[in-house]
C-alpha cells in the first residue's frame, strides 16, 4: 500500500506515498478477495518464470484502484479467475500472501534476484561508507 500514490487514513483522508503503483489503497467494510487462490505468473519477474504457479490466499480488509495484472488468480473453489499483482525483476507488490513451500522454486529465485542486485548495487554503496 505504502507504494501506491495515496493511501486513505481511516477518517477517510488520502495522503501521499510514494507513488511506484499508479492509483489509492483505500479500506474497505469487508474483507475482500478471501480465500485460497492459485497464482499464474503472466511475466518473468522476482519470483517466477511466465506461466509457474504457486499457492497463495488473500485476507484482507483494504483494497487498490490498481490491484496490478502480472498473475492470475484462481480459486481452487470455483473457477473465479481475476488479474492481481505487480511483478517484475525486482518489485513484487501485491495482496496475495505467499506460501513458498508451494513453489520452493519463487524463495530461490528471489534470493537469487536480490543476491545479484546486491553484486551489481550493494557493494558499490557499502564501499563508499567504509
Amino acid at each position: 500500500m505504502y507504494l501506491h500514490e495515496a493511501l486513505e487514513s481511516k477518517d477517510g483522508k488520502f495522503f501521499p506515498m510514494i507513488g511506484i503503483i499508479k492509483g489509492r489503497a483505500f479500506r474497505t467494510k469487508k474483507l475482500q478477495r478471501f480465500g485460497y487462490v492459485k497464482l499464474t505468473s503472466n511475466n518473468d519477474n522476482i519470483l517466477c518464470k511466465k506461466g509457474e504457479s504457486f499457492p497463495s490466499h488473500e485476507f484482507h480488509y483494504w483494497d487498490s484502484t490498481d490491484i496490478g495484472s502480472d498473475f492470475t488468480a484462481e480459486k481452487a473453489s470455483r473457477s473465479t479467475k481475476y488479474a492481481c499483482i505487480h511483478a517484475n525483476e525486482t518489485m513484487y507488490a501485491g495482496y496475495p500472501h505467499l506460501y513458498f513451500y508451494g513453489n520452493i522454486n519463487c524463495a530461490m529465485n528471489f534470493v537469487i534476484k536480490c543476491e545479484s542486485y546486491w553484486s551489481k548495487n550493494g557493494q558499490n554503496r557499502t564501499n563508499k561508507t567504509s
